[in-house]
């Protein structure tokens, strides 16, 4: 394990520590230190070799067993297990881990999981940022009906109602709302989740997504203001907007458009056969004319 010529049975405490890869080295001196002035019995500790025989460098950890003589430590008897693989895969885990929040704070997207026997949910640690919690204040491990409270009223029957119709058959929702957070702010969320189930058809647990899209509700809710205005305007000053679909002849018009024409209140479409009709017939060459014009000069 540290790269020692075959057939050693033993090492002077000089050739050991000199093994240490030489940052570890004082951080582990300090731990025996602690240990042994605290009169502790065991003793674990993980830190870097450099191998003797390749200078490869190995993550080891020693399990140690200390015995004392009047307050000094007089033998430690141990096993050093090579622990490098178990590291490794833990860096990847933690890189991957940093990734993933990385994308859910840039998405203010929130990871759940929420136990259907227990009634807990654990949410991914951004949710303390978009749901208002305080840091470290219990997102993960949370109350199920702590958070289904802070639904705005008017629409927790509806999200609850997704979960109830949760089966084999349907095993997936999709659900947006006003959540009342902490904090006093109203956000809107929009959650995705799946269902898993037992052989017996029994809900176990729900895994999911939750974002925020309170800026995109703002966004939608300035657009339809200013398409209200614009229609106001467009009726009041018989103004009209309108698409032409040459294939299909068919016309979308603004309600401007409809009433500047004299079309059903609401009609949101007519056709080109119909606008014809609509045109004084001393107009409809001259008009179709520069109309043919224009296509033909692109």
């Amino acid at each position: 394990m540290y790269g020692l010529p075959e057939g050693t049975v033993e090492m002077s405490r000089a050739d050991g520590r000199a093994c240490v890869h030489p940052e570890d080295l004082a951080a582990l001196d300090a731990k025996f230190g602690q240990v042994c002035m605290e009169q502790q019995r065991e003793h674990v500790a993980q830190f870097r070799i450099v191998r003797a025989s390749d200078g490869e460098v190995r993550w080891i950890e020693t399990r140690n067993l200390i015995s004392y003589d009047t307050g000094r430590p007089l033998r430690i008897v141990g096993v050093g297990i090579d622990v490098t693989e178990r590291k490794q895969a833990e860096a990847v885990v933690k890189e991957g881990e940093s990734r993933l929040g990385d994308a859910l704070a840039a998405g203010r997207v929130i990871a759940f999981e929420w136990d259907a026997a227990t009634r807990q949910s654990r949410r991914s640690y951004n949710a303390a940022l978009i749901l208002g919690y305080e840091e470290g204040g219990g997102v993960r491990g949370s109350q199920c009906d702590n958070f289904l409270g802070q639904i705005h009223p008017d629409d927790r029957e509806c999200f609850k109602a997704r979960l109830r119709e949760l089966c084999l058959d349907n095993p997936s929702y999709a659900v947006s709302f006003r959540f009342c957070s902490r904090d006093g702010r109203k956000v809107w969320l929009e959650e995705t989740g799946k269902g898993e189930f037992d052989a017996a058809g029994r809900l176990l647990r729900v895994r999911g997504l939750t974002r925020d899209i309170t800026d995109r509700k703002k966004a939608e809710r300035a657009l339809d203001e200013r398409n209200m205005q614009l229609s106001l305007a467009g009726k009041a000053g018989l103004v009209g907007s309108f698409a032409y679909d040459i294939d299909t002849e068919e016309i979308q018009i603004s309600e401007g458009y409809a009433a500047l024409h004299g079309l059903p209140e609401g009609a949101s479409h007519t056709t080109r056969s119909i606008w014809q009709v609509g045109v004084h017939p001393e107009d409809l060459g001259r008009v179709d004319e520069l109309r043919n014009r224009v296509f033909r000069d692109r």
